[in-house]
């Protein structure tokens, strides 16, 4: 993590506590086609755009682009009205701690700017330099886009960010980007997120790692002029 100096955060999974409520509200849409879900199944696409999210659990043999934007209406409708969205213990100390340090960070996430943007999600985002959602990308994670278009926004070289990912498809997002990716076990074992540079268990832990890998002067000495980041 040296030359640390930009902080790159996934939303969901990583900083609010919505994975659940979302696969929850996938079941639901499905469940009027009375076609199952497994949680596996989300959680392996978990990170994309919600468009691709709905195009590729549609079976082959029904698949209509109408029906998946049928189905993403549904679920988005299930999720405004039956969510119980919260933040991570942690995060809100965290999010505190780091505006104080001369660190670039951003959020970087598959989910719909109508859905991030708006309460409750959108309560903590304004302390974030750099919001990027599924809306504002032509390919999503494992795609390495998202991170770059972020890195680009914040004016840090690729190199000099650090990625925070829950998902196995963000892992490959950010280690395509080539950056340094911190894996937390908040949705998933282990054992899915092996291609992270390190695993931590949560929010408070991933703190206490900042504080002992990136002290604030360190931080400060490392940032130089605007990067040449690209897309």
């Amino acid at each position: 993590m040296q030359g640390t100096q930009a902080l790159l955060f996934d939303f969901d999974g990583v900083l609010g506590d919505s994975v659940e409520d979302n696969l929850r509200a996938w079941q639901a849409a499905f469940a009027k086609l009375n076609l199952p879900l497994h949680p596996a199944e989300y959680f392996a696409l978990e990170g994309s755009k919600s468009t691709e999210i709905a195009r590729k659990l549609i079976p082959s043999d029904i698949h209509t682009e109408e029906l998946a934007i049928q189905i993403l209406k549904d679920k988005s409708e299930y999720y405004v009205a039956n969510n119980s969205f919260s933040y991570y213990p942690g995060v809100h100390e965290l999010v505190a701690e780091l505006a104080k340090w001369p660190i670039r960070t951003a959020v970087v996430s598959g989910g719909s700017a109508k859905r991030l943007l708006t309460p409750p999600s959108s309560q903590i985002l304004s302390e974030f330099r750099v919001v990027v959602t599924g809306d504002d990308c032509n390919e999503c994670k494992p795609s390495p886009e998202p991170y770059l278009r972020a890195a680009s926004q914040l004016g840090i070289a690729a190199e000099h960010c650090v990625v925070i990912e829950n998902a196995p498809l963000g892992i490959k997002a950010a280690k395509r980007a080539g950056m340094y990716c911190i894996a937390l076990c908040s949705t998933l074992t282990r054992e899915y997120l092996h291609e992270a540079d390190l695993i931590l268990e949560d929010v408070p832990a991933l703190h206490e790692h900042l504080r002992l890998q990136l002290k604030p002067n360190d931080v400060a000495s490392s940032i130089g002029p605007e990067s040449s980041a690209q897309v």
